[in-house]
């Protein structure tokens, strides 16, 4: 699926080999993430992009941001409890990008119907406990604008 996306992402340094047609653009694009250089090669082809399609180039940016956040703090003597897979954000919301929900949604989708409804049933039991409880006095009262 994400071989077909008008945006793709890699990530080599500048001059590395591009495998995409000329009808790809190349955006070399490096960042200083606490002292460590990140290297990013999006590939931007032309025609019409969803904005579901963003997601994977989302994930890999904040996936190698993340990574290098973790390396210093590591470097540092620093701990983090949560790591991949570790399931905590499932007692608490995770808010999620109207781009996050529409790929999120595409994915549940395309699953076969017996997985899918697994999936839904599972999102419902956990949602119940999270949604009865009262939100944060943050948030209470509080008015955008």
């Amino acid at each position: 699926m994400a071989e077909n996306l008008p945006i793709t992402v890699g990530g080599g340094p500048r001059g590395a080999g591009d495998s995409s047609g000329s009808d790809t653009k190349i955006i070399d694009l490096e960042l200083d993430i606490l002292g460590k250089e990140v290297n990013l090669r999006i590939g931007v082809r032309q025609g019409q992009a969803r904005l579901a399609d963003i997601v994977p180039l989302a994930q890999v940016v904040c996936t190698k941001i993340t990574d290098a956040v973790l390396e210093r703090i590591r470097s540092d003597g620093g701990r983090i409890p949560c790591r991949k897979g570790c399931s905590a954000c499932c007692s608490s919301l995770v808010p999620l990008s109207v781009p996050e929900t529409l790929r999120l949604r595409e994915a549940i989708l395309a699953m076969p119907e017996s997985q899918r409804r697994l999936v839904q049933q599972s999102c419902l039991l956990v949602a119940q406990p999270i949604l009865k409880r009262k939100p944060p006095k943050s948030f209470v009262g509080q008015t955008t604008g």
